[in-house]
């Protein structure tokens, strides 16, 4: 297109439109617009808007460039304040009349752009891609990018680990503002909270820039949501599910939106709501191995199993989900936006065990029943303002996370005397049951508990930030920026807990004060035969354990009469229908609803309350205070430079308690003092940072960056809480003036890209100071009255820590070639990393002297190098896509190589990671997983799309293995579940 040439003054107006692909008219996001000639240029956002500023009036040559798209230079006038130009451009090699561009190559091309045009190093998720992916949720969609993986909650991602590094060391966000966090203890963020359907797009910033949050050791995850676009555009997705495990139906998935703009696109409204039900059930296996010492043949550690844990949990979870965004234009230089999002997931799980516990000689029978809720608001308020050369930009949010656990209860049951001996092979796992005695007739209820939570947390925060263009011309670009924000953060815990020990022969037994109503053992012990119910799961472990009590052969013979009960008082307290002389038969494992009926029946009188669980009760704030000052400088289209500090000041202060001992008297009731403290402290860190990026050729650049980051120690470590067990002589307590975390962050890469794709490979190696963990040291100190007491606190580890690796991203589509081939995409990744971290070693030695008191007992203070936890050495994600006719498939497999323990999850497995040697380390076995996604529109007319997914399509389970001999310590299984039904899109341009 050219226009007219005339003359004007020194005038100056604004150029803006949309970029589209001319065949599908589908927004191209991040496509680069530039006039070389005034050195102006910008790229457009998720929508394939863009806007150029402070163009003089007269004729001006426009660049308009998309990767694997034809590069366009048309002549434009600008002679107004505002001038419009909507550009459509056409695929490299693809001929005007073929088939549209297809959703999974727009989504890889959106991607491609925004990573090449960006002046950091960021991974992208783009609008498209995230609506062909399988997830069911936003962790799953984050750990398909390079050098992602995920951490996972009953199959389902949870949280994500970036380049190795904890989730508690990332910054996730939402439209760049910080979300609360969702965990107890740490500062990390449930990400399953977070459904897809209501994002526009997520970004992966893995070097951090001076006008963005410090704490981003990791990187940080920033979730963009959605605007309206300039027409009336609705969609309904509905799709029901399949759970393979537990062979359900039930599954339902649900999601909608509708947005448009209004006067004169001034005004602009979306709304969008999510649904989810499904069931998140697992079965599950832990074990436990003991140290017997070493081998006096091969000098080797005699490693055998100490006990053996079954268990079937049964969940449901429900998600719901809401977003608004509402934005308003007074004028192409004033713009505000407002978005909020609500956030609830609810989770009721019934868990039924069975505990074969060897080295303690007892089996154990335990059913729980809990429910849990997490709730998410964000509401946040920015605009964006220029005057002249000036930008200037401000953000305010508010946010909160409340979790609550308002009913967990449990009862157990003890078979002690319980084993016949040992077992023919100390590892072997499915031995272990033939050792037990199985008697049932005497086992027992041992105690009853009742557990409740609560963590609220509120975070506010303000942020204004200042541009001024410095230089511009048709070689050099430049400016300033600067800025400051303000964070504020509330957190609480109350937890509370009671129970119930009807072990005991006192007045907390309820049948010594109800005789007649159960059948006991010796007089006051209740028997488990009270509590059975027709729960069955006949093909547990596809047949290889059995979960329910006792054998097969013994639970078709084995009844107890009911002699000397009430029959009457007893089908009234447990909803039975039961005669006089009726036996009660041992068909099934415990049933949960007999549980709560006897604790809610006798909770008045015979519970007591755990004042231990409320020493980790507690209040606390933090106030982050932040400036930062950068300057970017651009030198033509092939070098750039970009650099600043910023600089954070936190200021915290907790309350909570501490519990010391009290001396007991005869019937002393062995209480606990709680004593109230307060402790705060502050610090102040300085955060250079500096990027560069060389494109030496049109199509291959090279990116470097050096930034210094830091992280919060976990809330609860930071919390003045104390707790001494004098039965276990244990001692645990938080630690006020931990210190934080530090990292000094280097990172290289180079891209090369084309019509075909884009190939990625880089290097990055990280520094870290001061890493937090939990410590367990033995007190030896002669004449303390704690000598010879356990204790664990927070502690950061001396020296320094290192991660580094390499990562290649490769993404490559064929639709420039011709025939069937043309139908086909590829995305593949693959990191490779190392890390080495100092974890401290305590050991205790007794020496004999000659004369009093005969024995010393020194403590040996050293340490070990090993990987940092939750690192793995290998991560790979594949994904094969094909497109054609309104045919959309992919599938796609991800790889993860072992890697130490973050801890134990909800089954009550294993503690985290290093043992004292290496044999006693924990690992997180390397696993592969399959997705599958098909989808067919059903005609050009027809607004819908047929949708079919397929996740975890190999039952890939999730392991952890102790030590160099890899022994299994934790197993759980999900089964796949299936996706199926429609999505409706109307769009009325």
């Amino acid at each position: 297109m050219t226009l007219t040439a005339n003359v004007y003054g020194q005038e100056k107006g604004a150029l803006s439109g949309k970029i589209i692909d001319q065949n599908s008219q589908e927004a191209l996001a991040f496509s680069t617009i530039g006039i070389p000639k005034l050195g102006i240029g910008t790229t457009s956002d998720i929508d394939g808007f863009y806007r150029l500023l402070n163009i003089p009036y007269g004729d001006h040559e426009v660049i308009i460039e998309y990767v694997a798209y034809e590069t366009k230079s048309v002549t434009i006038t600008i002679d107004s304040a505002d001038n419009v130009y909507n550009v459509g451009l056409f695929e490299s090699g693809i001929e005007m009349e073929q088939v549209v561009v297809t959703a999974q190559a727009l989504g890889q091309r959106a991607a491609i752009n925004r990573q090449i045009n960006s002046n950091t190093i960021v991974n992208v998720v783009s609008k498209q891609k995230l609506q062909e992916l399988p997830d069911q949720n936003a962790a799953e969609s984050v750990g398909r990018l390079a050098g992602v993986s995920v951490y996972r909650d009953a199959g389902e991602g949870q949280q994500v680990s970036i380049r190795g590094i904890s989730p508690r060391f990332n910054n996730i966000t939402v439209n760049g503002e910080r979300l609360p966090s969702t965990d107890q203890e740490t500062r990390a963020v449930d990400l399953s909270m977070i459904s897809t359907d209501a994002l526009e797009g997520i970004e992966v910033f893995k070097a951090t820039r001076p006008d963005m949050d410090g704490d981003a050791i990791g990187g940080t995850v920033n979730f963009t949501i959605r605007k309206a676009d300039p027409y009336w555009k609705s969609s309904l997705r509905i799709l029901g599910g399949y759970n393979d495990l537990k062979s359900d139906f039930g599954q339902f998935r649900g999601s909608g939106s509708v947005g448009n703009r209004f006067f004169k696109d001034k005004l602009g409204i979306i709304l969008a709501g999510n649904y989810q039900k499904v069931n998140r059930s697992n079965e599950f296996l832990s074990s436990t191995y003991e140290n017997l010492g070493e081998d006096p043949n091969t000098g080797e550690p005699i490693i055998q199993v100490s006990s053996l844990n079954l268990g079937d949990r049964i969940e449901k979870r429900e998600r719901y989900g809401g977003v608004t965004t509402i934005d308003y234009k007074f004028s192409e230089d004033h713009k505000i936006v407002f978005s909020g999002s609500l956030s609830k997931l609810i989770r009721n799980d019934e868990q039924y065990r069975r505990r074969f516990r060897v080295a303690d000689n007892e089996q154990r029978f335990t059913a729980r029943t809990r429910q849990r809720n997490t709730n998410v608001t964000t509401s946040n308020l920015s605009g964006t303002h220029l005057f002249g050369s000036l930008e200037m930009t401000w953000r305010g949010s508010y946010s909160r996370s409340i979790q609550r656990e308002p009913y967990s209860l449990q009862a157990q049951f003890w078979e002690l005397a319980a084993t016949t001996g040992d077992f023919v092979d100390r590892n072997d796992l499915t031995t272990v049951p033939s050792i037990f005695k199985n008697r049932l007739e005497q086992t027992t209820l041992r105690d009853m508990s009742l557990e409740s939570d609560f963590v609220d947390e509120k975070r506010k925060s303000f942020q204004i930030d200042f541009k001024q263009n410095l230089v511009r011309n048709s070689k050099y670009n430049a400016y300033l920026k600067f800025g400051g924000k303000y964070r504020d953060v509330s957190r609480g815990r109350d937890a509370n807990a009671h129970f119930m020990r009807t072990y005991l022969n006192g007045d907390e037994n309820p049948a010594k004060a109800n005789p007649g109503l159960f059948l006991t053992r010796a007089g006051n012990q209740i028997l488990l035969a009270n509590f059975l119910g027709d729960y069955q799961n006949g093909n547990f472990y596809n047949g290889q354990y059995d979960l329910l009590p006792g054998t097969p052969d013994l639970r078709n013979s084995l009844t107890t009469p009911l002699d000397n009960v009430n029959v009457d008082e007893f089908n009234a307290l447990f909803g039975t229908n039961y005669g006089a002389g009726d036996g009660l038969p041992y068909t099934g494992h415990i049933d949960i609803d007999k549980v709560v009926s006897f604790y809610e029946a006798f909770r008045a009188k015979h519970s007591m309350v755990n004042g231990v669980v409320d020493l980790t009760d507690y209040d606390g704030k933090e106030a982050i205070y932040a400036g930062y000052l950068m300057s970017e400088f651009n030198y033509n289209d092939w070098f750039m430079l970009m650099g600043g500090v910023r600089y954070e000041r936190t200021d915290q202060s907790y309350t909570s308690r501490t519990g010391s001992p009290r001396e007991e008297g005869d019937g002393g009731t062995g209480l606990i003092e709680i004593t109230d403290v307060t402790a705060a402290q502050g610090y102040g860190e300085l955060l250079p940072m500096g990027h560069m990026r060389i494109k030496l050729k049109k199509w291959f650049d090279v990116r470097a960056a050096v930034t210094k980051t830091l992280a919060r120690p976990n809330f609860f470590n930071l919390v003045p809480w104390e707790s001494i067990n004098n039965a276990e002589q244990t001692i645990q307590r938080g630690k006020p003036d931990l210190k934080h975390t530090t990292a000094i962050n280097y990172d290289l890469f180079l891209s090369f890209y084309d019509k075909f794709g884009l190939f990625t490979i880089g290097g990055f190696y990280k520094e870290l100071d001061n890493i937090d963990y939990l410590k367990t040291i033995a007190i030896v100190e002669p004449g303390n009255i704690y000598n010879g007491y356990l204790l664990t606190e927070p502690s950061n580890v001396e020296g320094t820590s290192t991660v580094f690796g390499t990562e290649l991203d490769l993404q490559v589509n064929f639709r420039s070639l011709k025939g069937f081939m043309n139908g086909f995409l590829l995305g593949a990744n693959l990191t490779l990393a190392k890390s080495n971290t100092y974890y401290p070693l305590f050991e205790v030695n007794t020496s004999f002297i000659p004369q009093p008191p005969f024995f010393v007992t020194t403590l040996i203070d050293t340490f070990r190098t090993g990987p940092i936890v939750g690192q793995a050495d290998l991560i790979t994600n594949l994904t094969l896509g094909y497109e054609k006719s309104g045919f959309s498939g992919r599938i796609s497999a991800v790889y993860q190589s072992r890697a130490l323990s973050p801890g134990s999850s909800d089954v009550g497995g294993t503690s985290s990671g290093v043992g004292r040697i290496p044999e006693l380390d924990f690992y997180d076995d390397g696993f592969w997983r399959f997705d599958v996604a098909l989808k067919q529109k059903l005609s050009k007319k027809i607004p819908l799309t047929l949708i079919a997914n397929i996740n975890n399509l190999s039952n890939t389970p999730e392991r952890t293995l102790l030590g160099t001999r890899s022994l299994l310590t934790d197993e759980e299984y999900f089964g796949f579940t299936v996706d199926f039904g429609i999505l409706y899109t109307f769009v009325n341009q």
